[in-house]
């Protein structure tokens, strides 16, 4: 098969805008990607896109941002060297396509690059499209740095790129008890097993993180800690480390409970924390399943509600989907 060099892959939920603008971004990058995979939950997801652009596919996925990330990874299958993920409120410098091939170039051990978030990220008031595209253009206006990787720091899902030889049979996990929180984190971590990753922070770019309505807090919390355990479980983090995560996540909910930020509901997190233990100590060696949790399910998980897609029930190596059954629907 005649590989291609670079796919990007992008999930998207709700954010058309957004994700038109980073469409954007990406064709004017110094090195433009070779095909660009967009995958959303409805239609409206996809209205602003350019459906003529030949380097641009749009795709209907299931349900789901761990379930829409593997439609990505399949409609991709194995046409391309080099896959990209930016999270749809990502913008990337121009230059962060063209500094992680030299990077891939310069180091054929080197299996993952992530780039540095300069502006914006979790848990931090957003940034708006518009200062978001201020930040990146002052920042590029300055002399190009050689990129280099810092090991020291590890992948993260928001920006992405990795060797799809070293990708082989790990896939976002769709099993996880609580939506889809930590299965960037998860696959990341899977990856980083497989061969020598890290950080460029020559590579950046800016989350915006835009807070469209107010978060979920309890459901967020019963994330914190149950979705933590099942990544211990099937061990992408180790026991060692996810307890100490778990420690920082309560002791910081508890503490900024007192003063909460505007747009994070902390007293909702942490009495999702506090549930999410009880029902580790009443089953400690027992996987928790969705629906024991009693909450309402999630209206971004279940079938798809035009292409539902069978296959996130079989589990493959390390507790991993399976490739869907069938690929995601073109829009």
């Amino acid at each position: 098969m005649i590989q291609s060099d670079v796919a990007v892959l992008i999930a998207t939920k709700g954010r058309p805008r957004l994700v038109a603008d980073l469409v954007q971004q990406l064709h004017s990058q110094t090195r433009p990607p070779d095909h660009i995979f967009v995958v959303g939950s409805h239609p409206d997801d996809l209205t602003p896109l350019d459906r003529s652009d030949s380097r641009l596919t749009c795709l209907l996925g299931r349900k789901g941002r761990a379930a829409r990330l593997n439609d990505a990874i399949m409609a991709a299958d194995e046409s391309y060297r080099y896959l990209v993920f930016f999270d749809d409120d990502f913008l990337p410098s121009r230059f962060w396509i063209e500094q992680a091939l030299d990077l891939f170039n310069s180091s054929p051990d080197m299996i993952g690059i992530s780039g540095q978030i300069v502006a914006g990220g979790a848990d931090r008031r957003g940034v708006c499209p518009d200062d978001a595209q201020v930040i990146i253009d002052v920042r590029d206006g300055f002399p190009i740095e050689s990129p280099s990787l810092d090991p020291r720091f590890g992948l993260v899902g928001s920006n992405l790129a990795v060797r799809h030889a070293a990708v082989g049979d790990v896939w976002f996990d769709e099993t996880l008890p609580v939506g889809s929180w930590l299965a960037d984190a998860d696959f990341c971590a899977r990856i980083a097993q497989r061969g020598r990753v890290g950080r460029a922070p020559q590579i950046y770019g800016v989350k915006m993180n835009p807070r469209l309505y107010r978060e979920a807090g309890r459901r967020i919390g019963l994330a914190q800690i149950l979705n933590a355990a099942h990544l211990a479980r099937k061990g992408s983090f180790s026991y060692s480390f996810t307890a100490r995560f778990m420690a920082r996540t309560i002791f910081a909910n508890a503490l900024l409970s007192f003063s909460p930020e505007s747009h994070i509901d902390r007293g909702g997190r942490l009495l999702g924390n506090l549930q999410g233990l009880l029902k580790l100590i009443s089953s400690p060696a027992k996987a928790i399943a969705r629906e024991e949790l009693g909450v309402a399910p999630d209206p971004d998980q279940g079938k798809s509600w035009l292409a539902a897609m069978p296959g996130g029930s079989n589990l493959g190596r390390g507790g991993s989907p399976n490739p869907p059954l069938r690929r995601p629907i073109a829009f």
